[in-house]
């Protein structure tokens, strides 16, 4: 199950505008100094996307057993749909409609277990044929918005945002300076070819 991680749009947009040249930047501006300042907005923003998704699994991560369980998983995730009609509902008991449904191993570790018994949530969740992955997510939104799931050790697990969060970011950064600022298309010498087509042309 893997996480794709984008940049929100206008952080991004942000970064290409401080890419951009200025009229200054070649006298005045670090090139280190800005690189630093590009590379933490683009962490910044990753982080943020980052604690916004509620599925933790990262491919890269994976062993072979796990990774063929993600797969899985994710296929099964946003492929099968699902009915629900849980009427305050524990939270146990609406979580083992899920394990009977898809005879997945789904365990709660102990800080979530924690959190989950502070609230002391009672599920009341109505759903028509929606996706297996976006009643998962409901019942986790509602219960708390700390809680997390990612597949690890063979199962599917759920966390908490504190405890997962940032352990498997990976940062790629591409150099685009090429593409955006592209050299100067400097006139090349006068061949003499406009005088040479009127020549042509008088002769006709």
């Amino acid at each position: 199950m893997t996480t794709t991680r984008r940049p929100a749009p206008a952080a991004l947009a942000l970064a290409l505008a401080l890419l951009a040249p200025g009229p200054a930047r070649a006298e005045d501006r670090d090139e280190e100094a800005f690189a630093r300042r590009l590379t933490d907005l683009i962490e910044k923003t990753v982080a943020e996307a980052e604690d916004a998704a509620l599925d933790r699994t990262s491919a890269a991560t994976l062993d072979v057993e796990d990774r063929e369980l993600a797969e899985t998983i994710e296929r099964r995730f946003d492929r099968q749909r699902i009915t629900l009609r849980l009427d305050a509902t524990s939270f146990e008991d609406s979580l083992e409609v899920f394990r009977q449904t898809t005879g997945w191993n789904i365990v709660v570790d102990g800080r979530a277990q924690t959190v989950i018994d502070e609230v002391g949530p009672k599920i009341s969740l109505r759903l028509k044929d929606v996706k297996l992955r976006s009643a998962f997510e409901l019942l986790l939104d509602q219960t708390d918005a700390r809680l997390r799931y990612k597949v690890q050790h063979g199962v599917l697990a759920i966390g908490t945002l504190e405890e997962w969060k940032g352990k498997d970011l990976i940062l790629d950064i591409i150099p685009v300076d090429d593409l955006l600022n592209p050299p100067p298309d400097f006139p090349g010498p006068d061949l003499g070819l406009d005088i040479l087509s009127q020549k042509r042309a008088g002769r006709r």
